[in-house]
């Protein structure tokens, strides 16, 4: 667990919410500490809309991670066998 630099990171998704990205800004709620999870070499796995937030606001914001030893592509899919995680297009999430 650390800290980073928002523009130290790279999603891993390319798809991600403007909608919801925008009301992440406009309410402020970037401001909350919110931790993400990234793989060894900065690709983001979880918080892709809070990192999108912070980075829009001020690319070098420092934002709390836990970085985990395994690949994008390894730690993606590791994620996905979890009781504890879900998938959801930008299309769900913006309902």
């Amino acid at each position: 667990k650390g800290k980073c630099t928002c523009d130290k990171l790279s999603p891993s998704q390319a798809d991600l919410s403007i909608d919801k990205v925008n009301g992440i800004v406009d309410s402020g709620a970037y401001k909350e500490p919110r931790t993400l999870f990234v793989s060894y070499d900065g690709f983001i796995i979880d918080g892709h809309h809070t990192w999108a937030a912070k980075y829009t606001v001020d690319p070098t914001m420092k934002i709390d991670i836990i970085r985990v030893d395994m690949n994008p592509i390894d730690l993606i899919n590791w994620f996905n066998t979890q009781d504890f995680t879900y998938n959801r297009t930008v299309m769900e999430s913006k309902k």
